[in-house]
């Protein structure tokens, strides 16, 4: 998702998945954290970096999800993905409209209530989105 100045998106993830419902005050949110290729996989790779520090870096995705557990210790918590490239290896017949743009998704959860909510990214390469989990 890109805004207006094609810098990258930004959504606020609702209090729904955070520690308001459960968890101990001022104790970290456990997530789980999930990224995949939403189209075909075309070689597109991805960052994620959560308040500022890498949990992620540079990985190829897949249409299969890969799981990852983090800690969101703050009242707002920050989730960059940042686009490496724009995939570009479909094969005939599979290729999206634009073949630059780097199709990845990512998913949060929360295990202890069982709630998710995923994006799916349409983003040039070099473009970052920003989630911001407020718990």
């Amino acid at each position: 998702m890109e805004d207006a100045d094609g810098a990258g998106g930004h959504w606020i993830l609702p209090r729904a998945l955070g520690k308001a419902h459960g968890a101990a005050e001022g104790s970290a949110l456990d997530a789980g954290l999930r990224v995949w290729d939403a189209e075909c996989e075309d070689g597109d790779r991805i960052s994620v970096l959560v308040n500022g520090v890498p949990v992620i870096q540079n990985r190829t995705l897949f249409n299969g999800k890969e799981s990852f557990e983090v800690d969101l210790p703050y009242e707002s918590n920050t989730i960059e993905v940042y686009a490496e490239n724009g995939g570009t290896d479909c094969p005939p017949g599979r290729t999206p409209p634009d073949e630059t743009v780097n199709s990845g998704a990512i998913s949060i959860s929360n295990a202890v209530r069982g709630g998710q909510q995923s994006w799916r990214l349409r983003q040039r390469g070099g473009s970052t989105a920003r989630l911001i989990v407020q718990p």
